[in-house]
């Protein structure tokens, strides 16, 4: 496998937030195969396509703790509340 720190310093680089730097390299290593390369190997559409499903209980979390936040001023909960109580997404 290649150097972990030096993936993820590139990622960072580029823009990534280390924390996910560090969580996408470790998720990487883990599904690769053994006589991947790390440079070159992405993961097959169907893998993709698992990894990106929101689910419902996804989502509430997600509400759960955008509310809870205290980082998110009230004015962004209420258009949020709002929205999804008039139907919207």
């Amino acid at each position: 496998m290649a150097d972990i720190q030096a993936r993820i310093d590139a990622l960072v680089a580029a823009g990534v937030n280390p924390v996910d730097a560090e969580l996408v390299v470790s998720q990487v290593d883990r599904d690769m195969p053994s006589n991947a390369d790390p440079a070159t190997w992405v993961y097959e559409a169907p893998q993709m396509m698992e990894m990106a499903v929101v689910s419902a209980a996804d989502v509430e979390s997600a509400l759960e703790d955008w509310f809870a936040a205290d980082y998110v001023p009230d004015r962004y909960k209420r258009v949020l509340t709002a929205t999804t109580e008039m139907g919207g997404e």
